[in-house]
């Protein structure tokens, strides 16, 4: 429910950021036509929007906000923030698979039974379904952090995983800093590790301030930074969608958000509109 309200929330807010853009333009299309050059159009448009933020505010919240020139609004742009992952190189089967797996946990019933499953090269596999049923528990298998009551889990020797789940703030030391955090795990120089936050949507004001003062999203990107700098070969992320809202809106359709080559697992639960 909080997701579904972010997103009505969200998208009423770009309606009344773009419909204040649309009505700042005609203005100044009217002053323009009316024989106005274009800076003194814009230079009216930006005192009535100056006197419209000041309206209604104490005497001296408008000193202080004078001080400070109005800019003219921008015009409304979708949140997008393409995750890239470097490409890892070619790797031999079996990559990543079980075989002939049964698993459940004690006193419940068994939810899995008699198991193939596997990736290759070329994988991209979001598994999409209701609380309860294994999605979680089925990464688990593949991961080794759950051993099957029956069957095996095969991977290449030489195969690196890049693991993202709900519990992903346990990972991080909450008194560094985002960029303390990279510069100290792997050696990076303050601007890089600056860079790769940046890269994976993380404002740059909270680059340089306590981890645990940052929100769940902000949080999560610090993780996928982390990934990137391990340079995976397969990815595993379990319900990534709730944390990184809107980039990955569509659970089937984001591992394009990834590097062309970097295998993927993801798991969802689906949400009705």
């Amino acid at each position: 429910m909080g997701e579904v309200t972010f997103k009505k929330m969200y998208v009423q807010k770009q309606k009344e950021l773009q419909k204040q853009y649309d009505k700042q333009e005609k203005k100044l299309k009217e002053l323009k036509a009316g024989g106005k050059s274009t800076k003194q159009a814009e230079k009216q448009t930006k005192e009535a929007l100056t006197r419209k933020q000041q309206k209604g505010k104490k005497k001296g919240a408008q000193e202080e906000e004078s001080q400070d020139a109005t800019e003219l609004l921008k015009r409304p742009k979708e949140y997008t923030v393409k995750f890239t992952f470097p490409n890892p190189p070619p790797l031999s089967p079996p990559i990543l698979g079980l075989h002939s797996v049964d698993f459940g946990y004690d006193s419940q019933k068994p939810l899995f039974k008699n198991v193939d499953f596997g990736i290759d090269m070329d994988s991209r596999i979001c598994i999409v379904g209701p609380n309860g049923v294994g999605k979680s528990t089925l990464l688990l298998l593949l991961t080794g952090k759950l051993n099957p009551i029956k069957g095996e889990m095969r991977k290449n020797h030489r195969l690196k995983v890049g693991f993202f789940n709900q519990q992903y703030a346990d990972q991080l030391n909450m008194e560094e800093t985002a960029t303390e955090y990279l510069m100290r795990n792997f050696n990076l120089p303050y601007q890089d590790s600056r860079k790769c936050l940046g890269r994976f949507g993380l404002e740059s004001h909270a680059h340089t301030i306590q981890i645990s003062k940052l929100s769940g999203g902000q949080k999560a990107r610090v993780v996928f930074s982390e990934l990137a700098c391990h340079q995976p070969d397969v990815l595993i992320l379990v319900r990534a969608s709730n944390y990184l809202w809107p980039c990955f809106e569509l659970p089937l359709l984001w591992p394009s958000l990834i590097s062309d080559k970097t295998r993927a697992l993801s798991t969802t639960v689906p949400t009705w509109y």
